[in-house]
């Protein structure tokens, strides 16, 4: 007889030692789309941006950091990584998912009024 969770564990990517996704990137859908980690955590830094963006003044988008770190606690204990998140995350990975939620690509959206989207 086999456990549910023998089955569980072996079978999951998360659990293994070598993931075969990009972490960063699965970090900044996480942080965009986990509710109570945008509205708690991400949308006041992004509020402080745009701000920062219409008065011309500088925003230092190290302040982030913190933001990613406490992202990557969440992230790692929600989806079981077991991976040590310091390899995972590397500096250059964490300065890479600042720049990509600072800013997001727009290839998918280019040719519509994004203006009429919200």
């Amino acid at each position: 007889m086999v456990k549910v969770l023998e089955i569980t564990e072996s079978d999951s990517v998360l659990t293994q030692p070598n993931i075969d996704f990009d972490p960063g990137t699965d970090l900044v859908i996480f942080m965009q789309n986990d509710p109570m980690f945008y509205r708690k955590h991400l949308y006041p830094v992004l509020i402080d941006y745009e701000e920062s963006k219409k008065n011309n003044s500088e925003f230092n988008k190290k302040s982030l950091l913190p933001v990613v770190d406490h992202a990557i606690k969440i992230y790692c204990k929600k989806f079981n990584i077991l991976q040590d998140p310091k390899e995972l995350f590397t500096k250059a990975v964490k300065l890479q998912i600042i720049k990509d939620i600072l800013n997001p690509p727009v290839d998918n959206i280019r040719g519509t009024d994004v203006q009429n989207m919200r």
